[in-house]
């Protein structure tokens, strides 16, 4: 590829909003949740050196680091806890469409269903979701499900309703054929990330519209996680009640149920605002799926089968 076609892409922008912006949102909830709680001693008000200005630049090299670190921490546990439920209940945006397409677009709804009644079987749980990780999954999100029950019996799906036609899907199929790799489209391979390594590769100007999805799904889920974080914060204040020393750390917690009218609408609240954001999240999701399916159709992929011809790297 010409060095002049390569167009800058945005990990600079990932970086600064899905790490260092998340995480910096994140430090209150840290410090309030777990820092203060627990007694932790950070070294922010200490006078490290004689210099005022030089103390002030420390101090916020501090936060600035420690909010991109964290950043990278919830980024991943989010993929984990968020990304994967919505995948194992919902299946992949690239399988939805593959069944969509075998299904000859008839009775969508049914798919997503059907995905859900699969996966919360008897037979499901005996053989995934008992395991020690999936398990993790379902606790972690349990607060949550009377939003995840109402999306379901309302069948409103169509923030993950795949929007390409399934006449696209011959285009795309003879394109993937092309590439003469033996990895077959089904519901089970990995065929994603092939097509996403073509369209980077071969069309970068796409290739920055697909990551600007990506660097926004990621946002989504990272703030997700942080919802349901602060629905565990909510949830176990109501239950439990603590004493306190004098700079905030707990010194005992004890067994104390408080539930009001307040409480209970306060709880709907964050539920709403979960629900929000996992649909916002896997639509997102869905959409930077369909933005690189796309740009896989549209990209010139001749100087790949050539280079594959010929035995010879693309240039």
């Amino acid at each position: 590829m010409p060095v002049q076609d390569v167009k800058k892409l945005p990990f600079a922008n990932y970086d600064v909003v899905v790490y260092l912006g998340i995480g910096m949102l994140s430090i209150p909830f840290v410090v309030q949740s777990i820092v203060i709680p627990l007694g932790f001693n950070i070294p922010l008000n200490r006078q490290l050196f004689q210099t005022g200005f030089v103390n002030t630049t420390v101090e916020t090299l501090i936060v600035i680091f420690g909010g991109y670190l964290i950043g990278h921490i919830v980024a991943f546990v989010s993929s984990y806890l968020v990304e994967g439920f919505i995948h194992r209940f919902m299946g992949y945006p690239s399988h939805n469409w593959i069944r969509i397409v075998d299904n000859e677009g008839r009775e969508t709804h049914k798919i997503f269903s059907d995905n859900i009644r699969q996966f919360v079987s008897r037979s499901t749980w005996k053989k995934y979701w008992l395991r020690p990780s999936s398990l993790g999954i379902i606790i972690f999100n349990f607060p949550a499900f009377p939003a995840y029950s109402i999306i379901y019996m309302l069948k409103a799906f169509d923030f993950y309703k795949p929007k390409i036609s399934i006449e696209l899907f011959s285009v795309f199929n003879e394109k993937y054929n092309e590439l003469r790799i033996d990895v077959p489209l089904n519901t089970t391979a990995s065929w994603v990330k092939i097509v996403e390594h073509c369209v980077s590769n071969n069309m970068p100007s796409g290739y920055v519209r697909f990551y600007n999805y990506m660097m926004i799904y990621g946002a989504l889920r990272s703030m997700a996680l942080l919802a349901h974080f602060y629905l565990w914060s909510f949830i176990l204040g109501r239950i439990f009640d603590a004493n306190y020393e004098n700079n905030g750390a707990i010194t005992q917690i004890f067994f104390h149920p408080e539930i009001d009218a307040h409480h209970v609408i306060q709880y709907l609240a964050i539920l709403s605002l979960i629900g929000i954001m996992m649909m916002a999240f896997a639509k997102f999701n869905r959409r930077a799926f369909e933005e690189c399916i796309y740009c896989f159709c549209c990209a010139d992929l001749s100087k790949v089968n050539t280079a594959k011809s010929s035995g010879t790297p693309p240039a």
